[in-house]
């Protein structure tokens, strides 16, 4: 998550793919959770995004923070 969180930034090789070229990857869409999120799905890592799996111990704190400013 830390590494898409950074090819989302500022430069990054992911940031750069949202060139307008489908619905799911306007110019912007790094700065929205569920825009990033379409665009990963729309296949914009190069690679199949299946299988994700996240979990979170109950009870725990989480100190994680995989989408540096970006907006729900």
């Amino acid at each position: 998550m830390r590494r898409i969180d950074g090819a989302f930034a500022a430069g990054g090789h992911l940031t750069q793919r949202l060139d307008g070229s489908t619905p799911f990857r306007m110019a912007g869409s790094e700065r929205s959770i569920r825009l990033r999120s379409w665009a990963l799905h729309d296949g914009i890592h190069g690679e199949p995004f299946t299988g994700v799996r996240m979990y979170r111990r109950l009870g725990a704190p989480v100190s994680v923070n995989s989408a540096q400013g970006a907006a729900w």
